[in-house]
């Protein structure tokens, strides 16, 4: 790579990398550009509802690359005390035009008592969004159930994140977390990939439970204390 600049948690964003978000703004703006637009001549509120989506959809990509370009600190805060039920309420949250989209039914069980633990909470947050963008991708329409549940022990926090979608075959069982794999239609197999490499960086276990036809159940744990020698090893 040529002149890399390193962000603060390791990762290298090389000069190929800033062209690319610089290139991708581009198109960006004409899009926001033809929603203005479009949002002074469509009056069907039915519509309405779409262009909603296009625009969040359309800040979010923008809110990445400004912070992208800017090197935001994923390390900050990183041993601050977060609740997993609020970081899962966000993520649901932005998950919402999918689920709106497939008519998706989520169902959150959360344990009686908050489930608070010190992590980084940026980071889990983009661990989970990819793992339940993957259970509502999986789920057929006004089909889909989407539960959340927490459980805490005295050692640990559980989260599960099940899904009543297609499942996954045991091909797809052995690579699931591999760069590259990927068994959806124009799928780049990066998502699960990040996804583990979060989840062990935060000493956070997982272990996943599916077959083909019978949807799927991703468990996450984690400690309640970060001692060393506490830690629950990685299931995967």
């Amino acid at each position: 790579m040529n002149n890399p600049e390193t962000l603060p948690d390791g990762d290298v964003i090389s000069d190929f990398a800033l062209t690319l978000v610089h290139e991708i703004r581009n198109p960006l703006t004409n899009i926001d550009l033809s929603l203005q637009v479009l949002s002074q001549e469509i009056t069907d509120e039915s519509l309405r509802v779409y262009l909603d989506i296009i625009k969040r959809s359309s800040d979010r990509i923008g809110k990445i690359l400004k912070n992208l370009l800017s090197h935001q600190k994923l390390n900050e805060n990183s041993g601050a005390d977060h609740s997993l039920h609020t970081i899962l309420d966000e993520v649901i949250l932005l998950a919402t035009d999918r689920i709106v989209l497939k008519k998706v039914k989520v169902t959150r069980d959360y344990d009686s008592k908050d489930c608070v633990v010190a992590i980084n909470a940026q980071k889990i947050k983009i661990a989970l969004t990819n793992i339940v963008v993957n259970a509502i991708e999986a789920m057929d329409p006004r089909q889909g159930e989407l539960k959340l549940v927490t459980r805490s022990t005295d050692a640990t926090h559980l989260i599960r994140i099940e899904d009543n979608g297609c499942g996954i075959n045991d091909a797809g069982m052995k690579n699931l977390f591999k760069r590259g794999f990927s068994d959806k239609p124009g799928g780049i197999g990066i998502g699960l990939f990040s996804t583990l490499k979060i989840l062990k960086s935060s000493n956070v276990g997982i272990d996943v439970q599916s077959q083909a036809g019978s949807g799927t159940c991703f468990i996450l744990t984690f400690n309640k204390s970060t001692t060393p020698d506490k830690l629950i090893p990685m299931s995967l």
